[in-house]
């Protein structure tokens, strides 16, 4: 049996940033450091599905 999540962290942290950047790694990164900075920005210090979804990755809002 999988150990469970560390506390705060959801079970499947990892399916918006895929679908998002269908698993391209430039984009991910792209992804996670435009998160980052808008979170710190705007005082919420946290990444969240919502935040994820108001940022555009390259020159589209979707790939």
């Amino acid at each position: 049996m999988p150990a469970p999540p560390p506390a705060g962290r959801p079970d499947r942290p990892a399916r918006i940033p895929a679908r998002r950047t269908k698993g391209y790694l430039r984009a991910l990164s792209q992804l996670v450091s435009q998160g980052a900075q808008k979170a710190i920005w705007n005082k919420q210090e946290r990444i969240t599905e919502e935040l994820l979804e108001s940022l555009a990755i390259g020159r589209s809002r979707t790939i």
